[in-house]
């Protein structure tokens, strides 16, 4: 199994997913049973199941990224630990006209079974000084962002 070709692949249809709205186009990398983690933040949430995980994605780019008029996840530092975890620290950059961006990092785990993802976990670290300058910024440009992943 080349789980780095699998996550690639994800991290790739994912940002076209992202445009073209057809989730569909994520089932392939996840298993039936795949779940989704999400802590350090106000609006960690555990998913499971993939209609839930996808439909938990589609709810938080579809009420947060989508109101940026830019978004960009650039991974500054992954790791392999054979045979079935890639941990990536990832910074996420969100722009819209008008207003200074918003940035923040995030600490993104990818466990494997069967050439496909079974668990997703995104741990944010509430203490770092980039993630409260983003909740900082949140506040001072109340909008329509929601970032929560379940309603």
């Amino acid at each position: 199994m080349d789980i780095q070709k699998i996550w690639s692949g994800f991290v790739e249809t994912f940002d076209e997913v992202v445009v073209s709205s057809d989730w569909s186009r994520l089932e392939e990398f996840l298993t039936e049973d795949v779940r989704y983690l999400v802590s350090g933040v106000p609006f960690a949430c555990e998913l499971s199941g993939r209609t839930s995980v996808l439909a938990g994605l589609r709810r938080s780019v579809d009420n947060f990224d989508a109101h940026f008029d830019t978004r960009h996840y650039e991974a500054v530092a992954s790791r392999e630990f054979p045979p079935n975890l890639i941990v990536s620290d990832v910074w996420s950059r969100y722009v819209r006209s008008g207003q200074e961006p918003l940035q923040f990092p995030v600490r993104s785990s990818f466990f494997f079974r069967d050439d496909r993802i079974c668990l997703l976990a995104d741990c944010y670290d509430a203490d770092a000084i980039e993630l409260q300058r983003a909740f900082a910024w949140l506040e001072r440009n109340a909008g329509p962002y929601d970032p929560r992943y379940t309603a």
